[in-house]
């Protein structure tokens, strides 16, 4: 089930989180149209510096040392787990275990347990920043499937189209033609012999391109655009048939975050820009609903899907249905597609824990790290709530088959197999402490948003030798950045860091610590802005933020100041007169 994660978008969109953006959805297992392969006229890429090593960590433990392992009732994950038996049986890894699995279709908590415990070993998945610190933690948010109400012809409520993938979208393969970027895509269209970005929303209302392409019409506008962003959902005809449309391919554009445009505006709080506050806002001021939506360039294409079992989920990127609450989307290029994953972290915007065996069955351009999974919640208006106000820290363990070598056993990827070692806990400090230590010494101030937690995990480096850029290191694994406003140092979670007025730097400055966020722009002379930004997007957190202005030739970087100068000396290797 292809889409961004509904919190990122619905609770995080006024807290700058571009956790949807500008990634396409998550992809269905039907393959798209087929790709044309075009390559425009760009600058080669400088050899990339080798990345350090290692970037992820597989940990060995004892089940013991899986936190709600003992209480989960994992009876309720084994038809999730039989579900992707019958796209993994076949492959060397899966074959025992899904063979001994199907053999036992029905089986309760404690059996399960048992299966798991006898089949599989458990590993902590860990990662090295670049800066070698470790992390055991992420960020766990949650999706659903929306069910709208719609017709198969316009008329009376009934205004607002759905469309399937328009003939004249090409897909650009950047592994064409810059081989460290294969894997990622931007999409297109020709005029004459140009190679320029596909329409975005406000172009695509008049877009020949789309006429004959409807799918459905659908009631409500709002409806329609928190569709897109799930990528998949379900539409109620007049006469009662229900249709499944799942997510075919993405304009391209870039998602943009339509709470954080009305924090802009001054329209709503940061507080107000919840799901709930959007529509309520949206509804309120019908006036400006085009502005609104158009205020995010991204538009999903659909595909008609047929709907067997009403109670089955949508098919994630795996080829079978998702369980809710038991399935989970996961970056493949550091998790395996359709391994067992075990989730430690909170309910929905709370800090009750939620403890849980899920299955890795999806994927999503927004979904990007090694600690990061998307929870599916399920169908409806209840299930839309949960995914909603998921914003979690969390952590995971992958269960694999026993004596199967683990995956992406290559470089990048260390094992502990100490146990004993694996699962000492690492020791935790409190934030308020440690800014004290560092202010003492150093004479800054800080701010501690509300939101950020009390105990943070320190690691091996005492407090007292804490500078203040090793501070910000530490901050920065425990899912927190630091932001300076007026010489105050504000502490605040990193997810939301572009909610905040960051800093404006026009050039190097040496005052600065490498993990201090700011703004930065740059014009280009010689190559095209909007060109440049799907090549740099990869080689940007997942925080940062990067727009083109394409009237001036201007990019707009918004990342950790170390990274804004890796970017713009970049730029300035690339940024040659043509043929140079």
């Amino acid at each position: 089930m292809s889409r961004c994660s509904f919190v990122a978008v619905l609770l995080g969109v006024a807290l700058g989180v571009v956790a949807c953006a500008p990634q396409p959805q998550k992809p269905t297992p039907l393959p798209p149209p087929p790709a044309v392969r075009v390559k425009p006229t760009l600058p080669p890429l400088p050899p990339s510096p080798p990345a350090a090593v290692p970037t992820q960590r597989y940990e060995r433990v004892a089940w013991s040392g899986l936190d709600g392992w003992a209480t989960d009732d994992l009876g309720e994950a084994w038809s999730a787990f039989l579900a992707g038996c019958a796209a993994l049986k076949t492959k060397p890894d899966w074959k025992a275990p899904c063979e001994l699995a199907l053999q036992r279709p029905a089986r309760d908590a404690s059996a399960v347990r048992q299966f798991f415990e006898t089949q599989f070993e458990p590993w902590r998945i860990a990662y090295d920043d670049e800066k070698g610190q470790r992390s055991d933690s992420g960020l766990i948010t949650g999706y659903y499937e929306p069910l709208l109400r719609g017709a198969r012809k316009p008329g009376g409520a009934y205004k607002t189209p759905l469309f399937a993938v328009p003939d004249d979208l090409l897909t650009v393969e950047l592994g064409d033609l810059y081989p460290s970027l294969k894997g990622e895509r931007v999409r297109a269209r020709l005029q004459g012999k140009r190679v320029l970005p596909y329409y975005d929303r406000a172009a695509l209302v008049s877009a020949a391109s789309l006429k004959g392409k409807e799918l459905v019409w659908v009631d409500d506008a709002i409806d329609a655009f928190f569709l897109q962003v799930q990528g998949s959902g379900r539409v109620q005809l007049p006469g009662g048939d229900v249709l499944r449309l799942a997510y075919a391919d993405q304009n391209g554009q870039p998602y943009k975050a339509i709470g954080r445009y009305l924090v802009q505006k001054g329209d709503l709080t940061v507080e107000q820009a919840t799901a709930p506050g959007l529509r309520q806002w949206l509804a309120a001021h019908p006036d400006r609903l085009n502005e609104v939506l158009n205020a995010n360039p991204s538009v999903v294409f659909f595909r008609e899907e047929t709907l067997p079992d009403p109670k089955l989920g949508p098919k994630g990127a795996l080829g079978v249905p998702l369980t809710a609450g038991r399935s989970v989307a996961v970056d493949p290029r550091n998790l395996p597609l359709g391994a067992p994953l075990f989730l430690a972290t909170t309910q929905p915007g709370s800090t009750t824990p939620l403890a849980r065996l899920v299955m890795a069955q999806d994927t999503g351009g927004a979904i990007r790290g090694v600690v990061r999974a998307d929870l599916f919640w399920g169908l409806g208006a209840e299930a839309g709530d949960r995914a909603g106000t998921m914003r979690q820290q969390g952590r995971l363990w992958l269960l694999w088959p026993k004596g199967r070598p683990l995956p992406a056993a290559g470089p990048g990827v260390a094992l502990a197999s100490d146990v004993g070692t694996a699962t000492a806990a690492a020791p935790t400090v409190a934030l308020q402490s440690l800014l004290d230590e560092v202010g003492s010494r150093t004479g800054r101030r800080f701010l501690v948003d509300q939101k950020a937690p009390a105990q943070l995990r320190l690691g091996t480096v005492p407090a007292s030798s804490l500078t203040y850029p090793l501070l910000l290191t530490v901050l920065r694994n425990n899912g927190l950045a630091a932001v300076t406003v007026d010489g105050v140092v504000n502490i605040v979670p990193d997810a939301g860091i572009r909610a905040y007025t960051l800093p404006v730097v026009t050039k190097d400055d040496a005052s600065l610590a490498d993990d201090e966020w700011v703004t930065r722009s740059v014009t280009l002379q010689h190559i095209d802005a909007v060109q440049t930004v799907p090549l740099l997007r990869p080689l940007l957190p997942q925080q940062a933020h990067l727009v083109a202005v394409q009237a001036s030739n201007t990019l707009v970087l918004v990342d950790r100041y170390g990274n804004t100068r890796r970017i713009l000396a970049l730029l300035k290797s690339m940024d040659k007169p043509a043929g140079n």
